[in-house]
């Protein structure tokens, strides 16, 4: 009598095999998605820190963050010009944003392939109406990258549009 498993039993195994990889292929891919998220706050956060406190002491905003006096996470840097690097993220400080309001805008993985962001108002003026205001982005019709801001929101509809390189839906943090 021979031991071994037949075609059949074989077959099986891999059938249910492809149903668990495409029922968790999507969460993972979410997953990885809110983590890059997550990294684009960090970074969003410690420029818009490093920018406000520059704004105090000289009085002027700048879109230069190599002006700026701050502490990155340890895989980020700065290039020859001074503009922060940081591996699948793309950083911008926009001196005169959405609106006329300063904020700084981060990508994921980069400009041109970015599928989700972040971006942050800076507190300057005090008293925008988006100072301090906070936003997940999400490449406009892109459904995994909506559905990690809908994540992270909380927020089922997005509460605004941005154009920067592509279409974005904002998502209100």
């Amino acid at each position: 009598m021979n031991k071994g498993f037949t075609l059949i039993e074989l077959l099986v195994v891999v059938l249910i095999i492809g149903i668990l990889a495409a029922v968790a292929l999507p969460n993972y891919q979410t997953a990885i998605l809110k983590s890059r998220i997550g990294s684009a706050i960090q970074i969003a956060d410690a420029i818009k820190l490093g920018a406000e406190m520059d704004y105090i002491e000289n009085r002027s905003l700048t879109d230069d963050t190599s002006d700026l006096a701050i502490e990155l996470p340890p895989a980020c840097g700065k290039d020859s010009a001074g503009q922060v690097l940081c591996p699948n993220l793309y950083v911008d400080l926009l001196s005169n944003g959405t609106g006329g309001s300063p904020d700084v805008v981060v990508l994921s993985p980069n400009k041109e392939k970015a599928e989700v962001g972040y971006r942050v108002y800076l507190n300057i003026p005090l008293s925008g109406a988006n100072a301090g205001r906070r936003e997940c982005l999400a490449v406009a019709g892109n459904k995994r990258a909506e559905a990690a801001c809908r994540s992270l929101t909380g927020k089922s509809n997005p509460t605004g549009t941005f154009s920067y390189v592509k279409s974005w839906n904002a998502y209100s943090m």
